[in-house]
């Protein structure tokens, strides 16, 4: 392996991996009646679906040992095969997890945004991540120590529910994207990839560069260029230097090929689209009580 390109791809345009963990507004928690009140005061969990879903019982067992932290976009939270100390529940960020190969360039292996977690690996296998985790929207996450949460698991069955029926879901979104790649054209996978990205992050209007975007399609930019065009004329979207606007939702979806509706559907969710608000949400499942 060409290590040393390796490494220059992945130095570009992120910061080391101990600024990933910088907290929100530049505070370091220590106290945990401190964090409940900056929970409490600044961010809702419940942003994060899958914490959503916790009885109140288990949500309050967890708040103590949450942490708010902040992720620019290109920060890397992760690199390949790092062993995961801490885990994330984003509330506005949207991560990639990202295969690197010999070369430098990249494909996007999966998706993380408020749908779920990151780091789940951390309950898998020994406990390492196999791609590289670097955050595409910059926003807010919740950490929890991995051995903190390893410890209370047994005491949260509908979170450990949740993490199980998150794991699937991932795993699901990766091997149908694998398809993806192989069988459709890549307007089609633009298209589904940006609605991907618009669910997980509720917003509209998506900062994202088409390089960025190339490297997580494993795409060459010039191919983004041209579907990025095809989608402006088809009214899709907008876009402008380093922002990607979704005009027409209902367009995009038309223009998107069947792995979008199946990747939602493996989660269980279905976007709603209201007229005059641009407010689009995912349903997610209720994961059973253990």
């Amino acid at each position: 392996m060409n290590k040393g390109g390796l490494m220059n791809h992945m130095d570009d345009g992120n910061r080391s991996l101990a600024n990933s963990f910088a907290p929100l507004r530049g505070f370091e928690v220590r106290n945990p009646s401190f964090l409940n009140s900056v929970v409490r005061s600044e961010v809702d969990p419940k942003q994060n679906r899958l914490l959503a879903r916790l009885p109140v019982t288990e949500l309050e067992r967890l708040r103590p040992r949450l942490q708010l932290v902040r992720f620019d976009a290109g920060q890397t939270v992760y690199p390949a095969e790092h062993v995961i100390d801490s885990i994330y529940f984003p509330l506005t960020a949207v991560a990639s997890r990202l295969t690197v190969l010999e070369d430098g360039s990249t494909v996007e292996a999966g998706l993380i945004g408020n749908d779920g977690v990151i780091g789940l690996s951390a309950f898998m296998g020994d406990g390492r991540t196999r791609n590289w985790t670097v955050i595409d929207l910059a926003g807010a996450t919740l950490r929890i120590r991995a051995a903190t949460l390893n410890e209370f698991l047994p005491t949260l069955p509908r979170l450990g529910a949740a993490l199980s029926a998150s794991y699937q879901d991932l795993f699901s979104q990766v091997t149908r994207r694998a398809v993806c790649r192989s069988r459709h054209t890549i307007v089609e996978q633009l298209c589904s990839w940006l609605l991907m990205v618009r669910d997980r992050s509720e917003t509209s209007a998506l900062p994202l560069t088409q390089e960025s975007i190339a490297r997580r399609l494993g795409s060459r930019r010039a191919g983004i260029t041209v579907a990025a065009n095809a989608l402006k004329k088809a009214g899709a979207i907008d876009y402008s230097r380093g922002r990607i606007v979704i005009t027409d939702r209902a367009e995009l979806e038309g223009m998107a090929c069947e792995c979008y509706a199946a990747v939602c559907e493996n989660v269980n969710c279905a976007a709603i689209w209201q007229q005059g608000t641009g407010d689009a949400r995912m349903n997610f499942r209720e994961p059973n009580a253990a």
